[in-house]
C-alpha cells in the first residue's frame, strides 16, 4: 500500500521581511483554499509526474508548476542527484546587475554546465537580476548552488493566464495557427442610458462609460482642470500583447505620432508550450485579447473608450498567446528588463497569484522599482478564498498593489426580441468565448429542458425550471434555434453544451438575481451563450411558457450602458485579501475594476466588457502616468517615490458594510479607493505610507513613528491627527472551524495613542518645508482572544485644518494592522487529533481525499487503478496558512520506503 505524507515547514520566529529563502522556497503561498497535486504512476519503477495547482476562483492568474518527473528507488533521499529530470531554474549571481562581474560570472556558470556536457544557450539577465537559466535535476543543482558566486536559485514556474479575457475559443486559436484575419470593421457602439433620473423623468442621453468612472476617481479633474494626459511618459504593458490596428488605440503601429512605439514578442504566435518561443518585434494581439483590453484602459482614445492616460507612449511587451496560456518567469523577467531598457515610466503588470516577496518575479519587480520605475500590479482574483489571497508580483517591494472596486455602470449590447405582437429591445452580456449572436435573419427560441429529479436533489438551490442542465428529449426541435435556460442548477458550460449537442444557434441564459454576470466558458462550447438580465429573462420564459412565438430578429444594434446595481462602488468579491505570507499590508489600493468596457480585438468585436483586477491595475498605471508627467511639468521636482506614496496617502477608506462607525478592514481595501486629483493636488506627505505591526503577545501595544511632511516651501500647515478604527476580520468561526469568508468583529477597537500625549488625538503644526516624526503606540482590542486568528486595524487620518481662504487640503491616511496573539502557533493543518499537525485535513471541508480523474471517483482503498498522463490521481487537502515549504512525498506503507516526491516541495 502506498501511503501520502504531507509535512510543512512554516514561520519558527517572528515574520520579518526576507529577500532570500532557503531553496527551494515554496513560490506559490500555500493558501487556505484546496491544493491538487497531480500523482501520476506510469511505469512499474515508479515513475511520477507530478505537479501542484491552486483550486479556487477564476483569477487573473491561477498559476501551476510545469510537471516534473521523478525516478526513484524506494528510499532515495530526495536530494539525490539521480533521483529527478531536468528542470529549468532561475540562477541568481552574488554580483550586482550590468557589472563586469556579472557577465563574467554567466561565463564561469557556462563552463560549469559545458565540463559536463551541459547545454548553455539560455537567458541570461543583466538588468534586474544578476544572473541565467539553466536546465538541470536536482541533483547537478546543488552542485550549482555551492558555487561560491551562486546567491540562490528558483524553479522556473509557470503563470496560467485564466482572466476571461484571456480566454480565447478555438475558433481563435485556429486564426493565431493560420494567420492574421483583418483588420475588420468595428460596429460603433452608441451608449444609450434609457432608465430615469431616479425622479421620474426620462434622462436618457448618450455618454462614455468610463467617463463616468473618470468622475468617481479624479481623473476627469485632472484631464479638464490642470490638463493632465500622460504626455511625454512612457508606460509599459507586460501582457497578451495588443491589437494595434484597432482605431481606439491609434489603429497605428510605430510610425510618426502614434502611441504605440515600444514592443517585443517574446513567444510568438506559434508557441504552445511543447516547442521553441519564436520572439519577433510585433507584439500583435488577434485572439488572446486581455492585453488589448488592458491597454484601451491606459490609452484609449475616444470616442467611446477614453483611458485614464490617453497621450502616454505605450510600449507593449507580449508574453503569451492564446495557444499557451502560461507565462513563465524567466519571459517575465526578460520583458521587465527590456521595458527598463526602453525608458518606461511605468509598467503595468495585470497578472496576479500567490507567491512570496522573494519569487523570481517580485524580486525582478521590486528591483524596477528601485531604478526609478513605477511597478503596478495586479491584487489578484481570489478573493472568494478569503484571507492571504493577494499574490506575486504584486507583493515585490513597493510594487503597488492593485485591488478592485465595481464601475458604476456595466456595458451591454442590444438584442431586438419579438414575442407576439410585442418587439423590445433587451441588453444582454457575452460570455468569455467572444462568440458574438450574428443574427442575419430572424431566430425562434426554444425553452431549454426543466431539471429531472436526480438532478434538482443534486442543485436543491434551484426549482429546476428551464435550467437547461439536462439533454432534450430525442425528437426536440432545436437545431438552428436559440435555446432560452434560466441560470442555476449547473454550469454555464454545461447549459452551453447541451444547446449546442442537440442543434443549437445559440443559448440565452436569463440570470438568477439582479445584476449582470459574466459567463467563464472554455474552448469546448462552440455556440454563442449570452445572458440577460433577471427581469428580460423572466419576460422572454413567460412568453415562451404561454406558447407565444419568440424570435430574435437583430442582434448588435447598439451599446446600452446599465447601473451596475446594486454592487455599483463595492468592493469586488474577486478582489484578493491580505495579508501577504509575512503579515505586511496587502492590497495597497483600490480602482475600477470590476464591469470595465474597453477595446478588444477587432476580429472578435473591438469590445467587450471585462472584470478583475487585471482591470484595476492599468487603471492605476494610468495615474500614475498622469502624476509623473505633473512631476516633470514641474522641474522633476516630485520623485516617483513620493508620486507613489501621494496615490496610497490620499485614497479614501470606505465603511465596513458590517456598522457605520467601523472602515473596512485594510486587509480588504488597503488604503482605499483612489483619488487622483487629490494625489496630485496634495502638498504633504507621511512616511512610511502604512504600518504594519505584525503579531502582538499578551495584548501588549505596538509602538511605530511616522514622519509628515510639508512639501509646500511658502505656506504653513496645520494638521488634525486622529483614530479612525476598523473592523477585525478573522479565518476562524466562532466554533474554532475554518471559514473562507471572513469572519468580522465590530464589538471593539483598538487603543492608538499619538506622541507623548497618551490621547488618540493631537494637532501638528508645519512651517514651510517643515516636518514632523511622532510615536504611534497602537493596543490590540482588548476582548479579541489571542486564539482565534484575529487580525486587527484602522487609519490614522491627518486632516488639514489650515486657516485661510483655499487653505486646507485634501486628508490623508494611513493604513495600520496587526495580528493579536502568536502568529507562528497557527497549525499550517487542522488535523483531527491536535497532538497530530501532519494530517491534512479541515473541519468540514471533506479533505483530505484522492480522486481517480480517469472517473472522476474518489479512489478506494484495495482497488487497482491504471495511471497514465491522462488518467491520473489528484490529492486534495488544505491548509490555513501560508507555508515557506511544503514537503509530499509517496510511502510504501509496507516497507516505509519513499517512492518519490512532489516537486520543490522537499527541503
Amino acid at each position: 500500500m502506498i501511503a501520502v505524507i504531507v509535512n510543512v515547514r512554516s514561520h519558527d520566529r517572528k515574520p520579518r521581511r526576507r529577500v532570500g529563502a532557503c531553496w527551494p522556497a515554496l513560490a506559490a503561498a500555500i493558501r487556505a483554499i484546496a491544493l491538487v497535486a497531480i500523482l501520476v504512476v506510469s511505469s512499474p519503477v515508479a515513475t511520477i509526474a507530478a505537479s501542484l495547482l491552486i483550486r479556487g476562483v477564476p483569477s487573473d492568474a491561477q498559476w501551476s508548476l510545469d510537471a516534473s518527473r521523478y525516478h526513484s528507488g524506494a528510499g532515495v533521499p530526495p536530494d539525490n542527484e539521480n533521483n529527478s529530470a531536468a528542470e529549468r531554474f532561475v540562477v541568481e549571481f552574488t554580483s550586482e546587475p550590468g557589472t563586469t562581474s556579472a557577465a563574467s560570472d554567466v561565463e564561469r556558470l557556462r563552463a560549469f554546465l559545458r565540463s559536463r556536457n551541459i547545454h548553455t544557450d539560455y537567458p541570461s539577465f543583466q538588468t534586474l537580476i544578476s544572473g541565467m537559466s539553466v536546465e538541470a535535476d536536482h541533483g547537478l543543482m546543488r552542485q550549482i548552488e555551492a558555487l561560491d558566486f551562486v546567491k540562490r536559485t528558483w524553479p522556473i514556474l509557470h503563470h496560467h493566464v485564466s482572466n476571461s479575457g484571456a480566454a480565447a475559443t478555438a475558433q481563435y486559436a485556429e486564426v493565431a495557427k493560420n494567420g492574421r484575419v483583418g483588420p475588420r470593421s468595428i460596429s460603433r457602439p452608441d451608449f444609450t442610458d434609457s432608465g430615469d433620473d431616479g425622479n421620474g423623468n426620462d434622462d436618457s442621453h448618450t455618454y462614455l462609460s468610463t467617463q463616468d468612472v473618470h468622475k468617481v476617481t479624479g481623473v476627469e479633474k485632472l484631464h479638464s482642470e490642470l490638463g493632465l494626459l500622460g504626455n511625454g511618459v512612457k508606460v509599459g504593458v507586460i501582457d497578451t500583447g495588443i491589437d494595434y490596428t484597432h482605431p481606439e488605440l491609434g489603429g497605428c503601429w510605430k510610425t510618426p505620432g502614434c502611441p504605440i512605439q515600444f514592443g517585443y514578442d517574446f513567444v510568438g504566435n506559434q508557441y504552445d508550450g511543447t516547442n521553441e518561443r519564436q520572439p519577433s518585434d510585433d507584439p500583435f494581439d488577434e485572439c488572446a485579447g486581455h492585453g488589448t483590453h488592458v491597454s484601451g484602459i491606459i490609452i484609449g482614445r475616444g470616442p467611446y473608450v477614453y483611458g485614464v492616460a490617453p497621450n502616454v507612449t505605450l510600449g507593449v511587451y507580449k508574453v503569451n498567446n492564446c495557444l499557451k496560456r502560461t507565462v513563465s518567469d524567466e519571459v517575465m523577467v526578460e520583458a521587465m528588463e527590456r521595458a527598463f531598457r526602453d525608458g518606461m515610466d511605468v509598467v503595468n503588470l495585470s497578472l496576479a497569484g500567490p507567491g512570496w516577496k522573494e519569487s523570481v518575479m517580485a524580486v525582478a519587480a521590486a528591483n524596477l522599482v528601485k531604478k526609478g520605475v513605477v511597478v503596478v500590479a495586479s491584487c489578484g482574483n481570489s478573493g472568494q478564498g478569503g484571507l492571504h489571497t493577494s499574490g506575486d508580483p504584486a507583493q515585490g517591494q513597493d510594487v503597488i498593489n492593485v485591488g478592485s472596486y465595481e464601475s458604476p455602470y456595466t456595458v451591454g449590447r442590444n438584442l431586438l426580441i419579438q414575442a407576439g405582437g410585442d418587439t423590445r429591445e433587451i441588453a444582454h452580456f457575452i460570455g468569455s468565448s467572444f462568440l458574438p449572436l450574428n443574427i442575419t435573419h430572424p431566430l425562434s427560441l426554444v425553452l431549454a429542458t426543466n431539471a429531472t429529479r436526480e438532478s434538482e436533489s443534486d442543485h436543491s438551490d434551484v426549482d429546476g425550471r428551464y435550467v437547461g442542465c439536462d439533454p432534450f428529449p430525442p425528437g426536440s426541435d432545436v437545431a438552428g434555434r436559440i435555446v432560452y435556460a434560466n441560470r442555476g442548477g449547473c454550469t454555464f458550460i454545461q447549459k452551453a453544451r447541451v444547446a449546442q449537442d442537440a442543434g443549437a444557434a445559440g443559448i440565452i441564459v436569463g440570470n438568477n438575481a439582479a445584476g449582470r454576470v459574466m459567463p467563464q466558458l472554455d474552448e469546448t462550447v462552440t455556440i454563442p451563450l449570452t445572458v440577460v438580465l433577471q427581469a428580460d429573462g423572466r419576460y422572454i420564459e413567460g412568453a415562451l411558457a404561454a406558447n407565444k412565438p419568440v424570435v430574435v430578429t437583430g442582434a448588435d444594434t447598439g451599446y446600452v450602458a446599465i447601473p451596475n446595481e446594486p454592487y455599483a462602488g463595492a468592493v469586488s468579491n474577486f478582489s484578493s485579501w491580505g495579508p501577504d505570507p509575512e503579515l505586511y499590508l496587502e492590497p495597497d489600493i483600490m480602482a475600477p475594476g470590476g464591469e470595465i468596457f474597453s477595446t478588444f480585438p477587432v476580429i472578435q468585436g473591438g469590445y467587450l466588457t471585462l472584470s478583475g483586477t487585471s482591470m484595476s491595475s492599468p487603471y492605476v498605471a494610468g495615474v500614475m502616468a498622469l502624476l509623473v508627467e505633473h512631476s516633470k511639468r514641474r522641474g522633476g521636482r516630485i520623485s516617483h517615490r513620493l508620486a507613489h506614496d501621494a496615490v496610497l496617502l490620499h485614497a479614501r477608506p470606505v465603511l465596513s458594510m458590517h456598522a457605520d462607525d467601523y472602515l473596512l478592514t485594510p486587509l480588504r481595501q488597503g488604503h482605499g479607493y483612489i483619488d487622483a486629483y487629490a494625489a496630485a493636488t496634495s502638498s504633504l506627505a507621511v512616511s512610511p505610507p502604512e504600518l504594519s505591526l505584525n503579531y502582538t503577545l499578551n495584548g501588549q501595544p505596538v509602538a511605530r513613528k511616522l514622519t509628515v511632511r510639508n512639501l509646500d516651501g511658502g505656506r504653513a500647515r496645520r494638521l488634525q491627527v486622529s483614530h479612525l478604527p476598523a473592523e477585525s476580520v478573522s479565518s476562524y468561526l466562532p466554533g474554532g472551524e475554518f471559514t473562507v469568508v471572513p469572519t468580522v468583529d465590530v464589538a471593539g477597537i483598538p487603543t492608538v495613542e499619538f506622541g507623548n500625549t497618551g490621547e488618540g488625538s493631537m494637532v501638528i503644526e508645519l512651517p514651510p518645508g517643515g516636518s514632523h516624526t511622532f510615536a504611534v503606540t497602537v493596543t490590540p482590542p482588548s476582548h479579541l482572544t489571542e486564539d482565534g486568528g484575529w487580525y486587527f486595524g484602522g487609519y490614522i487620518e491627518f486632516s488639514d485644518i489650515t486657516e485661510g481662504p483655499d487653505a486646507a487640503g485634501p486628508p490623508m491616511s494611513v493604513p495600520y494592522m496587526g495580528y493579536k496573539g502568536n502568529y507562528t502557533d497557527i497549525s499550517v493543518f487542522v488535523p483531527h487529533n491536535p497532538a497530530d499537525r501532519d494530517v491534512v485535513s479541515v473541519v468540514n471541508s471533506g479533505t483530505p481525499v484522492l480522486t481517480y480523474m480517469g472517473e472522476a471517483t474518489e479512489v478506494v482503498e484495495g482497488k487497482s487503478y491504471e495511471l497514465t498522463q491522462e488518467k491520473s490521481i489528484y490529492l486534495s487537502f488544505s491548509v490555513l496558512r501560508p507555508s515557506r515549504i511544503l514537503t509530499v512525498k509517496l510511502v510504501d506503507e509496507d516497507s516505509g520506503e519513499a517512492v518519490g516526491y512532489l516537486p520543490y516541495g522537499y527541503n
